[in-house]
């Protein structure tokens, strides 16, 4: 007899997971606005750290909950004050767990040196920050590569 488990039922939304590690509210509260039309066809869960060392907590089961936190998808800022992006891509090198899970490097610069460094440091993409809503849904667009 066929197996009817929920997990494998033709219709049944795909759970997603995604970790946005930003410094700007506006920009997560931009970010979390757009994902919702994705919310039909996934369970999708947004977690928002606000710096890198908040981000690292989450993945490390350090931060409040004490679970740790397994995205489907990181997406870091580049430029936040304390540790930036970049640190954050160093820290990642020296772990294991943390190498197997895809960096999106969300950045307002457009310049080829950054851009460089994140990919060298191990980024698997660099996108620059959208700055308007037609800029978030081409960034869904991209996204949705890594959880279809």
């Amino acid at each position: 007899m066929p197996s009817t488990h929920a997990s494998h039922a033709p219709n049944a939304p795909k759970a997603v997971s995604i970790l946005l590690i930003d410094d700007n509210h506006g920009d997560a509260m931009l970010f979390r606005e757009a994902l919702e039309g994705e919310r039909t066809c996934h369970s999708i869960t947004l977690h928002v750290a606000n710096s890198v060392d908040q981000g690292i907590a989450l993945l490390s089961g350090a931060g409040t909950s004490g679970v740790r936190l397994q995205p489907t998808i990181i997406l870091l800022d580049l430029h936040m004050p304390g540790k930036d992006g970049k640190d954050f891509l160093r820290h990642r090198k020296e772990s294991a767990e943390l190498l197997v899970l895809c960096v999106v490097m969300l950045s307002s610069s457009t310049r080829q040196i950054d851009v460089d460094d994140c990919l060298q440091l191990g980024a698997d993409h660099y996108r620059v920050k959208p700055i308007d809503w037609a800029g978030y849904q081409t960034l869904i667009v991209f996204l949705r590569q890594f959880w279809d």
